[in-house]
């Protein structure tokens, strides 16, 4: 097997922008046939609905030919995270998802038109933001040579493993004391990073045929999301699937394709029967199986049940994106106001530690603010127990309406794609900026239900974390 991405030690951020253009090309190739099958196909059950994918699909596809005409090898920040977008938002018009059906079928068509002009805003921000804006001089490559790159994702994964079971334990509150409480987010946050980017990292070894000791990187893999299951979230180990994902498809689309595929059924499959186990644990206060198996042979068992009954949540509930813009577009219509930037405005509180401010806002202020201010949640106590997430474009649409929100803060988002970009531009993957370059970029990908104080203290912590790791990286392991 040729191998389609270079060995770490020597890969620059142009060679990750090559093994996306092999991805995209495809893509490019039959975007505009297959476009058409799907509109053809959708209008034969509901013309209202392939109205809206057919202003969706030319955007996508408008962004996809722009960038790879104009783009030359940058990370490719905005293909990657407006696909991500175009599908979260066409996937429920295909699938006819039962989270639309509360909606008219006049409001499907100014849905679609917001998407698009989503897209297209985030297109022309990136266009403005000029190529040669915020570029880094080559930075050092960190102190890691061949022996030590071999068991990086390993490590990286071990160590976000370590760090899940010591919270989930009640250790971290017994190491960390009084301070526990201010300490708790950067430490998930670090969790959350070296699962991302171990995942990453590993899959394109694993993809290229390097990965050492394989079986030992799956298992450290696996283990990482079955404990995760202990929060009975199937999204709480989304960050390290969705990277892992990714770095297949760069290495070996012949190797990703099935994986995908059977991550898609497996969690198809525990969502049936998520809402069982936490009305049976969380609702009533009882604690969870401590083995992991019988955890997981008590999930199946649920999924399978609520599969026989017809109960089970349908996976693609689960992508509310597309039902989230026509809420807000409803409660608009019905004369609720505007919150006029209210939720922007909270950005800088949440990136002040909270170990200097210990009453600071959470992180999800902004999320909490839209679901008091319109109605879904009534109180803050709710907003603590039930996360209803919003995502970017319906919470620019409350801020400044259905026109002007998608433009200014899609066209804010793309200069911040292209900045993000031309940080890493020409850099080595394993330097300060290759590697900040690519754990945002992978962050956008993964910030679909994402307000903007919440991407906001992410990026800033992961930054922050990641700029302390290596300092101390430096100092303890010096190259050699």
């Amino acid at each position: 097997m040729t191998a389609l991405f270079p060995p770490l030690l020597t890969a620059r951020s142009e060679d990750l922008a090559r093994a996306y253009r092999r991805l995209q090309d495809p893509l490019l190739q039959w975007f505009g046939a297959a476009a058409l099958l799907l509109v053809a196909f959708l209008a034969t059950n509901s013309f209202e609905r392939a109205l809206a994918l057919a202003v969706i699909l030319p955007a996508w596809w408008l962004v996809l030919v722009v960038w790879d005409r104009l783009g030359g090898l940058e990370l490719p920040f905005l293909p990657l995270y407006v696909s991500s977008q175009a599908l979260l938002f066409a996937l429920p018009l295909l699938t006819s998802a039962e989270s639309l059906r509360d909606y008219a079928p006049s409001q499907m068509l100014p849905a679609g038109l917001v998407v698009a002009l989503w897209l297209l805003s985030l297109l022309a921000g990136w266009w403005i933001a000029q190529p040669g804006w915020f570029l880094l001089p080559p930075g050092a490559p960190l102190p890691l040579n061949e022996q030590r790159l071999r068991l990086l994702p390993h490590a990286l994964l071990a160590a976000g493993l370590a760090i899940d079971l010591l919270l989930s334990s009640g250790l971290y509150w017994q190491l960390a004391g009084p301070a526990g409480g201010a300490l708790l987010s950067p430490v998930r946050t670090l969790a959350s990073a070296f699962e991302l980017i171990g995942g990453f990292f590993g899959a394109l070894q694993f993809g290229a045929g390097r990965l050492q000791t394989p079986q030992l990187w799956w298992a450290l893999w696996a283990a990482i999301v079955v404990q995760s299951l202990f929060s009975l979230l199937l999204s709480a180990s989304q960050a390290m699937l969705l990277s892992t994902l990714f770095g297949l498809w760069l290495a070996s689309p012949r190797r990703a394709l099935p994986f995908t595929l059977a991550l898609l059924l497996l969690f198809g499959f525990l969502n049936q029967g998520k809402f069982v186990l936490r009305e049976r644990y969380w609702s009533r206060g009882l604690p969870l199986p401590a083995n992991p198996i019988a955890l997981l042979s008590e999930w199946f068992e649920a999924s399978t049940s609520s599969q026989a009954a017809g109960t089970g949540q349908d996976p693609t509930q689960r992508l509310n994106n597309l039902q989230n813009v026509l809420f807000i577009q409803g409660q608009l219509a019905a004369g609720v106001p505007t919150i006029g930037g209210a939720s922007y405005a909270l950005i800088p509180q949440v990136l002040v530690p909270r170990v200097l401010a210990s009453e600071k806002v959470r992180s999800q202020e902004g999320q909490v603010l839209l679901n008091l201010q319109f109605g879904r949640q009534a109180t803050r106590e709710q907003t603590e127990t039930t996360y209803i997430a919003w995502g970017f474009l319906p919470e620019a649409i409350a801020n400044f309406g259905d026109l002007l929100g998608p433009l200014l803060v899609g066209v804010s988002c793309g200069a911040l794609l292209r900045l993000g970009a031309n940080a890493a531009r020409d850099q080595r993957l394993f330097s300060v900026p290759g590697v900040i370059g690519l754990t945002l970029l992978l962050l956008w990908v993964v910030s679909y239900e994402f307000v903007a104080s919440t991407f906001a203290a992410a990026a800033f912590q992961w930054v922050v974390m990641f700029l302390a790791v290596t300092w101390l990286l430096r100092k303890l392991a010096p190259a050699g």
